[in-house]
């Protein structure tokens, strides 16, 4: 059990492997008690309480209360059903061991949980015998016949309630009268803050901050200026050392070692890879072992910061994955894709900064996408934000509108790399560009659109975007240059897709008249703004020939079978702004 946090990461070994080697043992319950609480907490929950519950039954106080803490709070207030599970393996245990555990663990706990569930009552008190006549549920008296119990009539609830006072009472008789006491006269909403602040505390030692103090791993940094910064003292000799000490034993939980596995030997990423080389390149461990310390603190603040409250094993995978994700990215970042530098930097930088640039990169992200809806320039229906967005610009905004920004609106797994942030920002540019194209080139605002479109476009107004408007521009040009807007009708849309579009090409007519509608006026022209407008055509070009260029004769005639990048209506009905 005196294993180094290195040995510990690369141990293979199943959490049910891990349980079994510990109960056979001769001294298991010695064995038991060694083990870090936080990290025997995960390895009951990754097999499951119940099928550990003889492991539980051999932890001591302080490690059954930390599973308690970690398991048993919804923020602020205790989770009843969670409560309930433990309570039940608890009760199972024997009488020596589960009277140390009723000593040690906080009574306000087992008092909120009676005090949820029971009402109690003085036997001697002059109103129980009148009480009784009026009881619709079950009840039952304490063994001495001092208490009367009014039981839930959840019959779960019930049972524990029943098994929990009969226990106690024939444990420890004193301490079962003070804990009724407790529930009859305390007051609910100061013990559960009271019992609330102390597990808090408790947490702390566990390297789990005040919710306040973890925000600060999402505190706003320029990373230009944190790398121009950096870069004048880490690439030198005479660069810091990393100052973080290892004040006691440290032993990694169970399911961040098996992350840690996945993505620093197997997985294909910046960081991943620097951190094998350095638990390969250093004999003596020491700086691995800080590295990696940091790392379950860093974990253990986004915990705290994105759920207010520690999780079990489920939950922190996406959280191990989304900081290893900010870490990838923000090392990436700070070495600017040199893989030489990113040793230097991973063993002298905190991994908190580290993080904080990965996080910025990807926040600075979520703020363009914020300023380009609260425009209201990307949709044309109110119940979307996004309708004029190609489906994948739709993803995009949908994903990095969430509270932690993600790829995409239908993805969990959030920024992985450097190239994911610029693929993003490219797509916000450009339609930053398509925005600024339609509003103020073209003149075409959200009420002349509406106008152009209703009633009479045979194209459903949702499925209006960007590129619709650019391909029917140019469609406009090639059909009369000096046309103002206006749909198309079904025999100018037959003459477009005969003449100029076809299975695998455009015709150069067609495909000049996108180049030059996608490309902003004279006089405002920018080296930027010829770029964009002319992937902007050139990806409209491909789609027109997708959508168009395999239509059969007859398909004109079907309308509603028609695909909608073309705006168009029915014949004679071709209405002008």
């Amino acid at each position: 059990m005196n294993e180094n946090p290195i040995t510990t990461l690369l141990d293979l070994r199943t959490a049910s492997q891990r349980i079994d080697q510990l109960m056979e043992h001769e001294e298991s319950r010695r064995l038991v008690a060694l083990i870090d609480p936080p990290a025997l907490f995960c390895l009951v929950k990754e097999v499951g309480i119940h099928q550990a519950s003889d492991l539980v039954q051999r932890t001591t106080p302080d490690q059954l209360q930390t599973f308690l803490d970690l398991d048993c709070w919804n923020t602020d207030q205790l989770a009843w059903e969670p409560l309930m599970d433990w309570l039940a393996i608890v009760l199972e245990g024997d009488d020596l061991w589960l009277h140390d555990v009723l000593k040690e663990i906080d009574l306000e706990i087992l008092a909120l949980f009676l005090l949820h569930h029971v009402e109690i009552h003085h036997t001697r008190a002059e109103e129980t015998a009148e009480r009784l006549d009026r009881l619709e549920g079950g009840w039952e008296l304490t063994p001495d016949g001092v208490y009367l119990l009014v039981l839930p009539k959840e019959k779960r609830a019930a049972d524990l309630v029943h098994r929990l006072i009969d226990r106690i009472y024939c444990i420890d008789q004193e301490l079962a009268r003070h804990l009724l006491e407790v529930v009859r006269f305390e007051l609910p909403s100061v013990m559960m803050e009271t019992a609330y602040q102390i597990r808090n505390s408790r947490l702390e030692q566990y390297g789990f901050p005040p919710v306040e103090e973890a925000m600060a791993i999402y505190a706003p940094v320029n990373p230009s200026d944190l790398r121009r910064s950096w870069e004048q003292t880490v690439l030198t000799e005479e660069a810091p050392k990393l100052p973080l000490r290892l004040d006691r034993p440290f032993e990694l939980p169970l399911p961040v070692s098996r992350g840690l596995i996945q993505l620093a030997v197997e997985g294909d990423s910046e960081w991943g890879r620097t951190l094998a080389q350095l638990i390969q390149a250093d004999p003596s461990l020491r700086l691995p072992t800080k590295v990696l310390c940091q790392l379950v603190n860093l974990v253990n603040q986004a915990i705290m910061a994105d759920h207010h409250g520690p999780k079990g094993p489920e939950e922190m995978a996406p959280t191990l994955t989304r900081v290893h994700g900010f870490l990838n990215v923000g090392l990436q970042y700070l070495t600017r894709r040199e893989s030489t530098r990113s040793p230097s930097f991973l063993s002298t930088l905190p991994l908190k900064s580290i993080f904080q640039v990965g996080y910025n990169l990807v926040r600075s992200l979520q703020k363009q996408a914020q300023k380009l809806v609260a425009r209201g320039n990307l949709s044309l229906v109110d119940q979307i934000e996004t309708s004029l967005c190609s489906d994948h610009e739709s993803e995009l905004i949908g994903g990095l509108l969430q509270q932690i920004p993600i790829p995409a609106s239908d993805q969990e797994e959030g920024f992985q790399t450097l190239d994911q942030i610029e693929e993003a920002a490219a797509v916000l540019t450009t339609l930053a560009y398509k925005e600024l194209w339609t509003v103020d080139f073209q003149k075409l605002d959200r009420s002349s659109l509406v106008n152009l479109l209703v009633p009479s476009s045979l194209v459903p107004i949702d499925q209006v975007t960007f590129d619709s408007l650019l391909a029917t521009r140019a469609a406009l040009r090639v059909l009369d240059e000096r046309s103002p807007w206006r749909l198309i009708d079904l025999e100018e849309l037959r003459t477009i897709q005969r003449d100029h579009i076809g299975a695998h090409s455009l015709s150069e007519t067609l495909f000049d008249s996108l180049v030059a509608a996608a490309r902003p006026p004279t006089g405002e022209s920018h080296p930027a703004s010829f770029k964009l407008s002319g992937q902007w055509a050139q990806a409209v070009a491909e789609e027109l020939i997708d959508q168009y260029g395999r239509l059969t004769e007859s398909a004109i005639h079907q309308p509603r079978f028609l695909p909608p990048l073309l705006l168009f209506g029915t014949p004679h009905t071709t209405g002008t702004t």
